[in-house]
């Protein structure tokens, strides 16, 4: 009995002793935690268009993704976390806002550490929402709506310029144009398509012409579902428009150019931003008759970028398809992705953030595919990159503009329809 109690009495003294010293880490701010360890893997969200209008450009990010997180996992994973894997699921946005909306809940709900979207500014609208209620960074890729970073969220990030960045480049190179070969135009369209990119650039656009001195003859937006230019070229040839600003799709940019084609329709040019001009499958679609066009956008091949030829090479060897720009903003995403994973060396919700928020990225580091790099401002939005012009020539993009990193001469005015072989 006595051994017993004994050992009942150096019981309770060991249990009191632990409390104290409890009781004393906490006093001293020195909770104990348990022994973080890194994760196994780095889940990865994509909410992208794989089909619907806005599909062309979600394609080509898809397949993008899965070759720069293959390649990362092939070349032992996320060093700073000790290997780590990145495991990604896409998730199909069919070029609907509310269904990018629910795959973001989806994706966050599978346990996702950062979405990528959303190749279309009303999609990554939704999405950006959905990430900024819930608390989980958003990094969009390609979108130029002003308001996907100008609604005060601190979840949402965008590496691509907005359309206020794109639109002066753009409209500039008409002028530098004019002023290099005497061939100046004096009657400007804008043709825009109604949906969020087209509604958030058409104003920007329209009044930038005008500020250059730019006569604005027509100011024409198009429904998403429109079938027939015809009566719109008609228009255009009928009020001597000699040159055409566009905002529109893949389906609709073949479209328009094979109308100006079969109408026999001869600007000194036309030029997009981003948009339907600056995918693969424009060119691929429309053969010769895709050459001459102009876009301003954030990327073109004949750039001189330390292992981009390799990239290129490895994507048209897996996919059978030409890196195009889409392609190349992936690339920037993903690279500021893995920086800010590497100097946050967690995926925390809020230090993961932080590290992007704080992302300062140069030409080349982590293979970034642009010259300026990138910077976010207070808002989210890459503050660093500029606007490059672009030509088709012999089914390939040649930059043009600005003449300081320029490949290639512009080839301005067009050559008429009759004129081509």
């Amino acid at each position: 009995m006595y051994t017993s109690k004994k050992s009942r009495f150096g019981s309770t003294i060991g249990i009191l002793l632990i409390i104290s010293f409890i009781g004393v880490l906490l006093f001293l701010g020195m909770t104990p935690k348990p022994a973080a360890t890194a994760p196994k893997v780095v889940k990865v969200g994509i909410d992208t268009a794989l089909t619907g209008f806005a599909s062309a450009w979600g394609k080509h990010a898809w397949n993008t993704y899965q070759l720069a997180f293959d390649k990362i996992n092939a070349e032992g994973g996320i060093k700073s976390l000790g290997g780590a894997k990145i495991e990604y699921k896409v998730m199909d946005t069919e070029s609907k806002p509310d269904i990018a909306a629910s795959n973001a809940e989806k994706l966050i709900s599978w346990g996702a550490s950062v979405i990528f979207g959303c190749n279309q500014s009303g999609a990554a609208m939704t999405a950006s929402q959905v990430c900024q209620r819930v608390g989980i960074p958003f990094i969009d890729t390609t979108d130029a709506d002003p308001m996907i970073t100008g609604r005060g969220f601190k979840w949402v990030f965008r590496t691509c310029p907005m359309a206020f960045q794109l639109v002066p480049s753009a409209v500039e190179f008409m002028g530098y144009q004019g002023k290099v070969t005497g061939v100046k135009p004096t009657k400007v369209t804008l043709l825009t398509v109604e949906q969020a990119f087209g509604a958030s650039v058409r104003p920007v656009y329209a009044d930038v012409i005008k500020k250059h001195g730019y006569s604005l003859v027509e100011d024409i937006p198009y429904p998403t579902d429109q079938k027939d230019f015809t009566g719109v070229i008609n228009k255009l040839k009928t009020r001597g428009v000699d040159f055409v600003c566009l905002v529109c799709s893949t389906p609709d940019a073949i479209l328009l150019t094979r109308t100006f084609k079969e109408m026999d329709y001869n600007p000194i040019g036309y030029l997009g931003i981003i948009g339907g001009q600056y995918t693969d499958d424009y060119m691929k679609t429309l053969g010769k008759d895709a050459n001459y066009t102009f876009d301003s956008c954030f990327w073109t091949p004949d750039l001189k970028v330390p292992g981009m030829a390799d990239l290129m090479k490895e994507y048209k060897t897996r996919f059978g398809l030409d890196f195009d720009a889409t392609d190349a903003t992936v690339i920037n995403t993903i690279a500021v992705f893995r920086d800010a994973l590497d100097r946050a060396g967690t995926t925390d919700p809020e230090k993961l953030r932080e590290a992007i928020a704080s992302t300062d990225l140069n030409l080349g580091k982590y293979g970034y595919l642009v010259p300026d790099g990138c910077k976010f401002d207070s808002t989210g939005q890459n503050i660093k990159q500029k606007a490059i012009v672009f030509q088709i020539m012999d089914g390939k993009w040649h930059s043009v503009y600005p003449p300081e990193i320029a490949a290639s001469k512009a080839i301005w005015p067009i050559l008429k329809w009759s004129e081509r072989r």
